[in-house]
This record gives structure tokens, sequence and C-alpha cells, in this order.
């Protein structure tokens, strides 16, 4: 049997299915959002600002748990001080219950 072509069909539609890769994954031009193909902005869209600047993100501490806010003489006092920071129920009863087994 006469491979030879067979294999320069298959090489010629390696070459097709090639092409035709590179030329859909490769970045196009879209002109409505002012994008040049070197990946620089013409354009602002939607009103924002130019230039390329990072916005810097910082995270500050409100008010900081600690058990001394939390613990209190009373029982009641406690249980309230809990339910403000958002304790669960079932660990506010948990706590309640070890310090009551520890007396």
């Amino acid at each position: 049997m006469n491979t030879k072509p067979l294999l320069i069909l298959s090489l010629a539609l390696n070459v097709v299915f090639g092409v035709v890769i590179i030329t859909t994954l490769s970045p196009e031009t879209d002109s409505t959002l002012g994008l040049s193909g070197t990946g620089n902005y013409s354009e602002s869209p939607l009103g924002q600002a130019a230039t390329n600047s990072q916005q810097v993100v910082t995270n500050t501490v409100v008010k900081q748990m600690t058990w001394e806010t939390v613990e209190a003489a009373d029982y009641h006092e406690s249980i309230e001080n809990l339910r403000n920071i958002d304790c669960p129920e079932e660990t506010i009863r948990d706590i309640i219950l070890a310090d009551v087994n520890k007396l």
C-alpha cells in the first residue's frame, strides 16, 4: 500500500488546523473597547481613568475581640457579651457548660 499520499494529506491537514488554531487564539483588536493589539488602552471604557494605576487596599481592625471584653462576673452578662460578638448559640452553650462543670 502506498502511504506517501496519506502522509502528505495528513501533513497538509495538520498545517491547516495549526493555522486555524493560531488565528483563533491570537488576540484581536476590539474597537468597541478601544483596545489595540499591543495591549495598551487608547480609550477609557465607562468613563474610567485612562491611567493604569493600582488601587491600594488596607485592612483595618475596627474592634479586636479579646476574652477580657467577653468575660464577666455574671453568666447573663457573659452570654450577652458572647451574643454581641456574634458567637453561635451552640458555642455559647458549650462555653457556659464547660465553665459550670469546672465548679
